[in-house]
């Protein structure tokens, strides 16, 4: 997503990078970063915000976003400022309403699941290993363990190179 002329907000921190480097990222992309989330017309959530989830998939921003704003996840914006970001994404055949009928998650979970980078579909595509990784996030909420820390370690593994 090109960032030219957009004010972004970062909602938490994006991962090995200081807050002047994103900026200055941000800016070589022609875009604006704010520190009032209400007025960005992108929002890019950082994967440290991720134990801060709801059960139900919710992200706390602390704000109302403008209508019509942009959600970037971590390894989104990293590709929209010329970095390079975690695994590729996994093109594949299943849908998104597919995914939430196959892994007993609601949409809420699921978007919140892209937003964090722990399934990697494009274009509305999702692949197996989604499907796997949705499954096991719902094996794990069901034996009692917050959506938050689940997205946590999802993120843990993958930044050691493993998936659920």
């Amino acid at each position: 997503m090109p960032l030219a002329g957009v004010r972004v907000y970062i909602h938490g921190r994006i991962r090995g990078l200081t807050q002047r480097r994103v900026m200055g990222l941000v800016a070589a992309a022609g875009g604006t970063v704010t520190r009032r989330g209400a007025s960005a017309g992108t929002i890019a959530i950082g994967h440290s915000t991720a134990a801060a989830l709801s059960n139900e998939g919710g992200v706390a921003l602390g704000f109302e976003p403008m209508t019509g704003a942009d959600f970037l996840s971590e390894n989104a914006f990293r590709r929209s400022v010329g970095l390079p970001a975690g695994r590729p994404d996994e093109s594949g055949t299943y849908s998104f309403g597919d995914l939430e009928r196959l892994s007993g998650l609601t949409a809420g979970q699921l978007r919140s699941l892209l937003l964090y980078d722990v399934l990697t579909g494009t274009e509305g595509r999702l692949g197996y290993g989604d499907l796997v990784a949705a499954r096991a996030v719902a094996r794990l909420l069901s034996s009692g363990v917050s959506f938050g820390r689940v997205v946590a370690a999802a993120l843990a593994l993958n930044h050691r190179g493993a998936s659920l």
